[in-house]
C-alpha cells in the first residue's frame, strides 16, 4: 500500500483485468471492475485481498516502468516495494512477490522480522497515516466506480476486544 502510494496518486483509475483476479482467495472483485486507487487499498488491506494486491501491483508498476506489460509491472513494483522497505530501514526484509503468497512450498511469498514490520508501521503512520484508517473497522461498505456494492469485513477477528487500536 504505501509503495502504490508513492507511485500513483489517490484519485488513480484500477481497472481489473481477468489476470488480476487469478490469484489465490476470492473477495468478490470482477473483471473490468474499475475503483479508485485508495478504494481498492483500503478494501485490500480490509479483507487482505490478493487480487486487489494483483492489480495494485500489477497497474502501479507498470505506469511506474512505462510498459503496458502488467507481468513486468508486477516485476517493477516488486523492486520498488524492496527498494522502499530498506530506505525505511527494513533490513531483513524481502518480498518476492506482491500478495507474498508463498508461490513454491519451501520458498515463502517474502520474509521479514516483528521489528521491521513496525518499522514499516511507522512509517506509515508517520507519512501515510489514511493508509491504515480502514483496518480499525471490522466491517465497511465499499462502492466501485461501477456501482458495485462490496461488504468487507476485517481479516482481524479481534480488531474490537482491542483498545486504542491504530491498526490491524
Amino acid at each position: 500500500a504505501a509503495t502504490a502510494a508513492r507511485l500513483l496518486p489517490d484519485g488513480a483509475i484500477i481497472r481489473l483485468e481477468k489476470e488480476f483476479l487469478d490469484t489465490e482467495g476470492d473477495n468478490g472483485l470482477f473483471v473490468d471492475e474499475q475503483w479508485r486507487l485508495r478504494d481498492l487499498i483500503n478494501f485490500t488491506l480490509l479483507v487482505s485481498s490478493n487480487d486487489g494486491a494483483n492489480a495494485i501491483a500489477s497497474i502501479a508498476g507498470a505506469v511506474e516502468k512505462g510498459t503496458e506489460s502488467y507481468s513486468a509491472g508486477r516485476d517493477t513494483f516488486i523492486e520498488k516495494m524492496n527498494s522502499q522497505a530498506k530506505e525505511i530501514g527494513m533490513k531483513k526484509s524481502f518480498f518476492y512477490n506482491e500478495t507474498c503468497l508463498d508461490p513454491e512450498l519451501l520458498l515463502s511469498g517474502g520474509y521479514g522480522t516483528a521489528h521491521d514490520v513496525a518499522l514499516l508501521l511507522s512509517y506509515v503512520l508517520e507519512h501515510e497515516p489514511e493508509l491504515v484508517e480502514s483496518t480499525r473497522q471490522s466491517h465497511q461498505e465499499f462502492q466501485s466506480l461501477d456501482n458495485i456494492s462490496h461488504s468487507a469485513t476485517n481479516t482481524n477477528i479481534a480488531i474490537e476486544t482491542v483498545p486504542g487500536l491504530i491498526a490491524s
